[in-house]
C-alpha cells in the first residue's frame, strides 16, 4: 500500500483512541488527590489496550447499488453530484486504492484526473479500507450506527455486514457505535434493534470482545443540548440493559464530564449515569488547537480535581485517551 497520509475513520474527523488501564497511582497537580491501584481495572483486551478508530461508513454516491442512492454526505443537496455549489465536505480523499469511483461535478483535478470520490457501500472500499488497518496496525474499528429507523436504516444494516466480512477478512476487530443524536425513541428502539438485529453479529469471530463480553458503545449520553434530552434515569437505564444482555458498555461522554454543572458541555446530575459505563470516551472534537489548550485539558480535566468523582470512578475501569487530529494535515475522513 502507497500510504495512510493521516486516515480518520470518522466523518466529523474524531478520534483515534488508546485505551488503558488507569495507573497504579494517579495524583492531581491541583488538588493532590492520590488514587491507588485498583483490582477493577480489566486487562488487555480487544479494546483496553488497543488502537480503536469510529468508522463511520456513511459515504455514497448515485449509482453505486446502495439502498440510499445519493451523494449521502457528500453534497448538500444529495440528488445532485457535489460541486464548488453543492459542497459537503472538506477533505478530498486520495481515491487511488479504490477500483470504483463516481464522477462528481467538478473539474477535472490538477494531475488531469477525473474528480471522483468514493462510496462506503462499495464492498472493495470496505476491504480497503480494514487491509489499511491491518497494514498499519490499527487493531478495531468502532461502527457508528445512528437512528436505524429512519430511511438510512438500511444502508447502515448492508454496512453492517460488509464491515463484518472485511473484519474477518483482514483479521481487524468490530464493534457497534450507537450515536443516539436526535433518536425521539431512543430508549426503546436501541433495545429493540440490538436485540433484532445487531446481535447477531457478536457470534462473528471478529466482533470486539473485553472480559468475555461483547463490546457496545453509546455516544451522546449527558450532552447539554437539545440533541440529546433525556433524563439521568434513562440513560441509566439503557445503559443497565445492556450489561443484562452481557455488553461491555463504553460511553461517549461530554468533555467535561467530571466537572458538571460547572462544565458547559455536560448537563447537571449525570455522575451517576457516567459511572455505569465500563469505558469512557470523553469527546474532544474541536477542544485542543495548540499545546496550550492540550495542558489546559491535561491540568484541567483529565486529573480527578474533586472527591465526588474520585469515589464516582471507582466503577469505571478505563477513560480512553483520544488523540487529537483535528488540526493535523492530510486527514482523509473515510
Amino acid at each position: 500500500m502507497k500510504k495512510i497520509n493521516i486516515i480518520i475513520f470518522a466523518a466529523l474527523a474524531t478520534m483515534v483512541i488508546s485505551c488503558k488501564k488507569n495507573s497504579p497511582e494517579q495524583s492531581n497537580a491541583l488538588g493532590k488527590i492520590k488514587i491507588n491501584s485498583r483490582s477493577f481495572a480489566s486487562s488487555p483486551g480487544d479494546v483496553v489496550g488497543k488502537v480503536v478508530v469510529g468508522y463511520q461508513g456513511w459515504f455514497a454516491a448515485i449509482g453505486d447499488g446502495s439502498p440510499i442512492n445519493a451523494w449521502w454526505h457528500w453534497s448538500q443537496n444529495q440528488s445532485q453530484a457535489p460541486s464548488t455549489n453543492n459542497l459537503g465536505f472538506k477533505s478530498w480523499p486520495d481515491v487511488r486504492d479504490y477500483t470504483s469511483t463516481y464522477q462528481t461535478g467538478f473539474a477535472n483535478l490538477n494531475n488531469g484526473q477525473p474528480a471522483k470520490l468514493f462510496s462506503s457501500f462499495t464492498d472493495q472500499t470496505v476491504n480497503t479500507h480494514f487491509q489499511w488497518m491491518q497494514q498499519n496496525g490499527i487493531d478495531a474499528a468502532a461502527l457508528q450506527r445512528f437512528n436505524p429507523t429512519g430511511s438510512e436504516g438500511p444502508v447502515r444494516d448492508a454496512i453492517t455486514a460488509k464491515v463484518k466480512t472485511a473484519a474477518e477478512t483482514y483479521g481487524r476487530k468490530f464493534y457497534i457505535m450507537y450515536d443516539v443524536t436526535d433518536w425521539t425513541n431512543m430508549q426503546s428502539e436501541i433495545k429493540t434493534d440490538w436485540t433484532n438485529k445487531m446481535s447477531a453479529y457478536t457470534s462473528s469471530s471478529a466482533y470486539a470482545k473485553q472480559n468475555g463480553k461483547p463490546v457496545v458503545c453509546i455516544w451522546g449520553f449527558g450532552f447539554n443540548d437539545n440533541d440529546h434530552p433525556w433524563t439521568a434515569a434513562v440513560c441509566l437505564d439503557v445503559i443497565n440493559w445492556f450489561k443484562t444482555q452481557g455488553c461491555y458498555v463504553i460511553g461517549g461522554v461530554p468533555t467535561q464530564w467530571r466537572t458538571a454543572p460547572a462544565g458547559q458541555d455536560s448537563k447537571a446530575g449525570f455522575l451517576a449515569t457516567y459511572s455505569a459505563f465500563n469505558m469512557l470516551s470523553p469527546w474532544m472534537i474541536g477542544r485542543v488547537a495548540n499545546i496550550g489548550d492540550a495542558d489546559n485539558y491535561y491540568n484541567n480535566v483529565i486529573y480527578l480535581t474533586r472527591p465526588i468523582v474520585t469515589a464516582m470512578v471507582s466503577t469505571i475501569s478505563h477513560v480512553c485517551c483520544p488523540a487529537i487530529y483535528r488540526h493535523i494535515k492530510g486527514y482523509t475522513e473515510i
